[in-house]
């Protein structure tokens, strides 16, 4: 019999402070040898403040950023006690290398600068939902006020949402000029 390959997403809590009951969705591929693949979106960090600090101070959208790679401790999203994170099987099958390489591929478009990370309207869980419907998977059934609530999962990538210029520290009143 052959191994079955999945496709999962799992479920990360955000913040038991700052979000309670917000969850942040991402892809899991395992592979019928069992090595696990990741695919996630979310703001690009490297280039200004931590997003979810700018963006809920001062309105500011950090480009869109898409990651994927071999998942394994020191991966995003790998669980740093060791310990699983709740996750949903939404395609089981003999080979599903070419639905992930489709999916990889789908998300990487908006890895292109022209998106913006908003955590209200185009977040993790956005590009969760787009590349599920551009991929023809079904919808998670976990998600929702019940479950792993994953706000913006119904939401499209939408390039009118744009990244902002990088911040100038030394614009802001509260580091005044001396």
């Amino acid at each position: 019999m052959a191994a079955t390959e999945r496709i999962e997403i799992g479920y990360k809590l955000v913040s038991k402070k700052d979000y309670p009951g917000f969850y942040h969705t991402y892809f899991i591929y395992t592979d019928k040898n069992g090595k696990k693949y990741f695919l996630r979106g979310g703001p690009d960090e490297s280039s200004r403040a931590y997003s979810l600090v700018s963006d809920k101070l001062f309105g500011i959208k950090n480009p869109f950023k898409v990651e994927s790679g071999e998942y394994r401790d020191g991966s995003p999203d790998y669980p740093l006690d060791g310990k699983e994170y709740p996750s949903e099987i939404i395609k089981q099958g003999k080979d599903l290398s070419k639905k992930w390489d489709d999916m990889v591929n789908g998300a990487n478009k908006y890895n292109n600068g022209k998106y913006g990370y908003d955590a209200s309207e185009q977040n993790c869980n956005t590009l969760t939902g787009t590349i599920l419907r551009e991929n023809g998977l079904p919808k998670p059934k976990y998600n929702g006020y019940t479950g792993y609530w994953a706000p913006g999962l119904d939401n499209d990538m939408n390039d009118n949402i744009k990244p902002e210029p990088p911040l100038d520290p030394l614009q802001f009143p509260i580091f005044p000029r001396q």
